[in-house]
């Protein structure tokens, strides 16, 4: 794939994971909790999840070039974010909440680990379904 179509489908995705992330983040605190580090963690994890499921998709299906780097690279780079939730974690341990710390960030990675397995066995099992 050619630089100039390759940004344009990273940027255009990431234009839309972004929007994606902020609307989330935005339902999740209006709806759901009163802290941004738990929208943060599920927006996370839903993103862990959806990486395993479009990463699988795109093995089998073997669509265009640019769909891996609008829906990965692009769209799920920015909806999820590693530097926020690490900010998140600083800031609980600024705030003496240790243990919410620890457990915010073993959820992230232990969570975000077995999202992203249960996503590609999730495609998986779509995909031999379907043939």
């Amino acid at each position: 794939m050619n630089l100039y179509p390759a940004l344009f489908a990273v940027a255009f995705g990431g234009a839309l994971g972004a929007l994606a992330r902020y609307g989330t983040t935005l339902i999740l605190i209006h709806f759901i909790y009163k802290e941004t580090f738990w929208a943060t963690l599920t927006i996370n994890l839903i993103g862990c999840f959806a990486i395993g499921v479009v990463s699988a998709l795109i093995l089998h299906h073997k669509p265009h070039a640019a769909w891996a780097l609008i829906l990965m690279t692009g769209f799920l780079g920015s909806y999820t974010t590693y530097s926020t939730f690490t900010l998140d974690a600083l800031t609980l341990m600024q705030k003496g909440q240790f243990g919410i710390a620890a457990l915010h960030l073993s959820i992230q990675l232990l969570g975000g680990f077995a999202l992203c397995l249960a996503g590609l066995a999730t495609a998986q099992q779509i995909i031999n379904w379907q043939q």
